[in-house]
């Protein structure tokens, strides 16, 4: 049975699962995104001449691709999955993304969407977590994302470990039109049909 699709702006990618909402950007659920966006200023003038073209378009890199990650399919053509058979902790067989072409070293895979808190870093210990959400140190705050609520296809870049030696990409926070975006960069060359994976770190905090 083909899986429900569910979205919040517009169409959905190929392989999302029903458990996840789909957004090409991400959402606040404590004030206006446009006022947590200008909280996310870099305080650079120079910055607003920044424009990263996927964010400005909503959307992620165009050689990107969700699989689900079935015995079938094989990691580099020769040996199976480390998550292949495997469930997610909302119940769905296990994603992956993958490159339908070449992408280059040092470039801007998209906006991580989610649902964006800033909050203190004393309320940090005892913040809900999720096995998707990062936290990102911004200032004296911490910023979180959380794509519980909503995501992109960015949320199914697994971790590296067991799969491959190192990550081929990481989180960053992208500057695009003088604010922070948090999102992913390649940090080597990837070749077509090869998985992006990251380094999901201790509790998904970013440094």
């Amino acid at each position: 049975m083909e899986e429900k699709r569910s979205s919040s702006s517009g169409d959905v990618p190929e392989n999302w699962p029903e458990e996840f909402v789909y957004s090409r950007t991400s959402i606040s659920a404590e004030m206006p995104i446009a006022l947590l966006r200008e909280l996310l200023a870099t305080q650079n003038p120079g910055d607003q001449q920044i424009i990263i073209p996927i964010i400005d378009a909503q959307r992620v890199h165009p050689n990107l691709k969700i699989e689900v990650i079935t015995k079938d399919l094989r990691y580099k053509g020769f040996r199976p999955h480390l998550l292949a058979g495997e469930k997610a902790f909302l119940g769905y067989s296990h994603r992956g993304l993958f490159t339908t072409k070449f992408i280059a070293k040092g470039t801007e895979l998209g906006e991580y969407v989610g649902c964006l808190s800033l909050i203190t870093r004393e309320r940090f210990a005892e913040w809900p977590r999720s096995e998707y959400s990062w936290f990102i140190p911004f200032g004296g705050l911490m910023l979180v994302v959380d794509p519980s609520k909503v995501a992109n296809e960015l949320v199914f870049g697994n971790d590296y470990r067991d799969i491959r030696s190192r990550p081929n990409a990481k989180p960053k926070l992208i500057t695009h039109r003088g604010c922070y975006y948090f999102g992913y960069i390649t940090t080597e060359n990837i070749d077509a049909g090869e998985e992006v994976l990251v380094n999901y770190g201790e509790h998904y905090r970013f440094e």
